[in-house]
């Protein structure tokens, strides 16, 4: 690969995780706007079944937009969505076994965690 091709696909994984971060970011905040009970619930996060699936719908979204991006930008055939989406797992991985595990129920760290993985890798073989 050549330097630009290093250097795009640098360029797209961190596009890619801004992307994630400006939609998963809006998307939480248009629950606490648009959804009253949501909005009590936040601040205690006690959430019930059908917020934690609206949250998850958020981060499918910002995930599905962020490999997008990020392939967009690289030009290749997913190989930068993979990317961006192991990235993104990390750094969730962290934040969700160190930080919020005991906020949410254990289904939703599992789905939400390996949604990171799958959408990228699907939209990988779909590029194909």
């Amino acid at each position: 690969m050549s330097q630009n091709g290093r250097n795009k696909t640098g360029i797209s994984e961190l596009a890619g995780l801004v992307v994630f971060a400006i939609i998963g970011a809006s998307g939480l905040y248009l629950l606490r706007r648009c959804w009253p009970a949501y909005a009590v619930a936040a601040a205690d996060k006690s959430y019930t079944i059908g917020m934690l699936w609206a949250r998850l719908g958020a981060g499918i979204l910002a995930s599905i937009l962020s490999t997008m991006t990020a392939t967009f930008i690289a030009k290749d055939r997913g190989n930068s969505a993979v990317l961006t989406g192991l990235l993104l797992f990390a750094i969730s991985a962290y934040i969700h076994f160190c930080r919020v595990w005991n906020d949410y129920p254990v289904w939703y760290h599992l789905t939400y965690l390996s949604s990171l993985i799958l959408i990228p890798m699907l939209h990988k073989l779909f590029r194909r």
